[in-house]
């Protein structure tokens, strides 16, 4: 008899834990959508975002893409994470484009390129980044130059490195830094990320519906 009532127990407690826990992190993500809405509310259609899941903690992230003039002549694009962490907004500032990410593994990539048809070259900057700490950490990044002949031949070449914590960067192989990737993400496969103007439908679509997605969610597990 005492042994069915610690058995009972324990799976009342397993309960508890399990779907307490859950409905903590449903009403976390609510409230973390919430604030993002509000960001996007005040920022004019042009501006772009998306929203996904970087790291494990199942709240997801929203990235914004926004835009600076200079003198009326350029425009400078800014990117922006935001995430929700220990019931408070944290914003992260990013030089580059994040345009591949691991899904909750805590890392993504950026890109930075130019193309000059005078000098009949280009050069790609992939930047690859680690959430810790709710910081982002750049842990390796590849050059890519492509040089046109005048009979349309194409030449490439390619230059990877690993990051230090201190900065210091150390030359590597493709492989290596493929192996390098890997200690990171293990078997996930990269996915693109998808920008969405700042329209009324799109704030719906993307923010409005994954919360009530999210509530319906919730009340089933009540």
């Amino acid at each position: 008899m005492q042994t069915k009532r610690w058995l009972w127990c324990l799976l009342l407690f397993f309960c508890f834990v399990t779907f307490g826990s859950d409905s903590y992190a449903s009403s976390t993500r609510l409230v973390a959508l919430n604030r993002y809405r509000m960001i996007m509310n005040k920022k004019p259609d042009t501006i772009r975002f998306a929203v996904l899941n970087l790291d494990s903690d199942n709240i997801p992230e929203m990235i914004v893409k926004d835009y600076t003039s200079d003198n009326n002549k350029y425009f400078i694009e800014n990117y922006t994470i935001y995430s929700y962490k220990n019931g408070r907004l944290v914003e992260r500032k990013i030089d580059d484009e994040p345009f591949i990410y691991w899904e909750k593994k805590n890392v993504f990539s950026s890109a930075f390129g130019y193309y000059s048809s005078g000098l009949m070259c280009s050069r790609l900057l992939v930047r690859y980044y680690h959430i810790e700490g709710g910081k982002s950490v750049e842990f390796a990044e590849k050059v890519e130059y492509k040089t046109w002949g005048d009979k349309g031949k194409t030449d490439t070449s390619l230059m990877c490195f690993k990051i230090e914590k201190n900065g210091e960067k150390i030359e590597l192989s493709k492989k290596s830094l493929r192996d390098l990737l890997k200690k990171y993400v293990k078997k996930t496969k990269s996915k693109r990320i998808k920008y969405h103007k700042n329209t009324v439908k799109n704030r719906k679509r993307f923010l409005d519906n994954y919360k009530r997605k999210l509530s319906i969610k919730k009340n089933n597990n009540t």
